[in-house]
C-alpha cells in the first residue's frame, strides 16, 4: 500500500504545484514499484517526473525520466502511455532547438496512438505538431493542426484542453492576419474558461495571447494592461518562460512609442529570466534578442546591433524557422539602408523574400518590399519604388482584412506611412491623380 500511496500523493502534490514535494514522494514510489515490478505505474511516475523536471529547468534530468518512461512502456507493450510520453520527450527536444528530432518522435507518437485508437493521445499529438509547425513558421499548416486539435478536443468532452489550444490558434491567426478570427477563438476560449473557473495558468495563457491580438488591432493601453497581468499571473505561478514572454510584449509597446531606453531595459530582462532554464529555448532568444537589437539601433549603436542581428540569423537558419529568420533580414536591410549600403541592403531584402516564398507572414513582408522601395528610390528607380510601396501595401492590407469598419480603419493607420511615401513618389513620377485617389 505504501507504494500506491507515494503515488497518489506525489500525484496530489503535482497537481496542487507543489514539485519539490511531489519530488520527494515519487521517488520514494519509484524505489518501491521497482521492487514490485509494477511497470506500469513506475512507466507513469518517470514521465511525470520528468514533467516536472521541465518545470523546474532541469532538462537534462527530464530527458532521462521520459527515455525511462518510453523504455519501461515500449518494454512491456504499453503503446498509449509510450505515444504520450514521446509527445512530451518531442516538446522536450523542440524547446531545446531540435526540431527535427521532435518532428521524428511526433511522428512514432502518432502512429502508437492510431494503433492504439486514442483519440485523447491523438489529439494532444496534433496540438504539438501544430506548435512545431508554429516555431518553424508555417502558420498555415499550424492553424490547420490547431483546427484539427480543437475539434477532437470539444468531440472528447475536454473544455480545458480547447482553451490552451484556442490561444494558441488565436497567436496563429494574428501571424497570417486573421484579427477577426483571433478576436472569435479568444472570445470562445474565455467562455470556456469562465464557465469551468479554471486555474491561473490558463488565464495567464489567454491573457499573453490576447496582449498579442491587441497589439495587432493597435490597441496599445489595452495591450500593455493584458501582458502586465499575464506578468503578475506567470510571476505567481513561478514560471520564468511566461514572464519573458509577457516582458518581451512590453518591450515592443515601449518601442512603438519610441521609448527604447526603456525597451532595452525591459527586453533585457526578458533575455535574462529565458535565460534561467538549464536549457534555454533558442528560438525564443533569438526573437527576443532581434527585439533588443533593434532597440540598440534606434539608441546609435548599429555595429553592435549589425553584429547581434547576424548571430541571430544565423541560429534561425540552423533551426528552420524561415520566418523568423526573414524578420532578421528585413531589419538587417533596414539597417544596411541606414549605413548607405545600398547593395547589402537589396540582396538582404530579397533574402528575407525568398525565406517567405509559400509562406504567409504580412507582417514581415511588408517590411521587406517596403525595404525594397527604399533601395530603388535612393537610385532614382522610381516606377520600381512604387511597384514595391504597392507590394508593401497589398501585404499590410492583408492585415485585420475582415475587421468591422472602426477596428479595420485603426490597423491600416498603422500603416499609413506607406500610403504617404507611394503618395509622395507618385507625385513626384507626375502621377497626379493616382496620388489624389490613394489620398481619398
Amino acid at each position: 500500500y505504501k507504494r500506491q500511496a507515494y503515488t497518489n500523493l506525489g500525484n496530489l502534490a503535482f497537481d496542487e504545484g507543489d514539485l519539490d514535494q511531489a519530488v520527494d514522494l515519487y521517488s520514494q514510489a519509484v524505489v518501491l514499484l521497482s521492487r514490485t515490478g509494477e511497470h506500469r505505474h513506475l512507466s507513469a511516475v518517470q514521465h511525470n517526473l520528468g514533467l516536472i523536471a521541465i518545470d523546474l529547468g532541469d532538462l537534462g534530468g527530464a530527458r532521462n525520466n521520459l527515455i525511462e518512461s518510453i523504455r519501461l512502456s515500449r518494454l512491456h507493450g504499453y503503446a498509449m502511455d509510450e505515444a504520450e510520453t514521446l509527445t512530451a520527450l518531442a516538446d522536450l527536444a523542440q524547446t531545446e532547438g531540435e526540431y527535427q528530432e521532435a518532428e521524428e518522435l511526433l511522428a512514432r507518437a502518432l502512429d502508437l496512438s492510431l494503433e492504439s485508437k486514442s483519440r485523447v493521445a491523438e489529439a494532444g499529438i496534433v496540438h504539438s505538431l501544430g506548435l512545431l509547425s508554429l516555431a518553424r513558421g508555417d502558420y498555415l499548416k499550424a492553424r490547420d493542426l490547431f483546427v484539427d486539435a480543437v475539434a477532437a478536443y470539444s468531440y472528447l468532452g475536454r473544455p480545458p484542453d480547447v482553451v490552451g489550444v484556442l490561444a494558441d490558434l488565436s497567436r496563429t491567426r494574428v501571424a497570417v492576419g486573421d484579427l477577426r478570427g483571433g478576436v472569435r477563438d479568444l472570445q470562445r476560449a474565455r467562455v470556456i474558461a469562465d464557465s469551468l473557473s479554471l486555474g491561473p495558468a490558463h488565464y495567464a495563457e489567454l491573457a499573453l495571447s490576447e496582449g498579442d491580438l491587441q497589439l495587432a488591432l493597435k490597441e496599445y493601453s489595452r495591450a500593455f494592461d493584458l501582458y502586465r497581468s499575464a506578468e503578475d499571473l506567470f510571476s505567481a505561478l513561478n514560471s520564468p518562460g511566461g514572464q519573458a514572454r509577457a516582458l518581451e510584449g512590453q518591450g515592443l509597446l515601449n518601442m512603438i512609442r519610441e521609448d527604447f531606453e526603456e525597451a532595452s531595459g525591459v527586453l533585457a530582462k526578458s533575455m535574462s529570466l529565458r535565460r534561467q532554464s538549464a536549457q534555454p529555448d533558442p528560438r525564443a532568444l533569438s526573437i527576443t534578442g532581434m527585439y533588443l537589437a533593434l532597440a540598440q539601433e534606434e539608441m546609435g549603436d548599429l555595429a553592435g546591433a549589425r553584429r547581434e542581428l547576424k548571430d541571430i540569423a544565423n541560429t534561425l537558419a540552423r533551426l528552420g524557422d524561415g520566418v523568423g529568420e526573414a524578420a532578421v533580414m528585413a531589419s538587417l536591410g533596414e539597417l544596411e539602408v541606414r549605413r548607405g549600403d545600398i547593395d547589402s541592403a537589396d540582396s538582404l531584402f530579397l533574402r528575407g523574400l525568398a525565406l517567405l516564398k509559400g509562406r504567409i507572414a504580412p507582417e514581415v513582408e511588408w517590411r521587406l518590399h517596403a525595404g525594397r522601395a527604399d533601395v530603388f528610390q535612393s537610385s532614382d528607380r522610381v516606377d520600381a519604388a512604387i511597384e514595391e510601396l504597392r507590394l508593401a501595401i497589398e501585404a499590410a492590407e492583408r492585415v485585420g482584412y475582415g475587421l468591422p469598419l472602426e477596428e479595420g480603419n485603426r490597423v491600416r493607420a498603422g500603416h499609413s506611412d506607406l500610403y504617404i511615401r507611394l503618395a509622395e513618389r507618385l507625385v513626384r513620377d507626375g502621377q497626379i491623380e493616382a496620388a489624389f485617389e490613394l489620398a481619398e
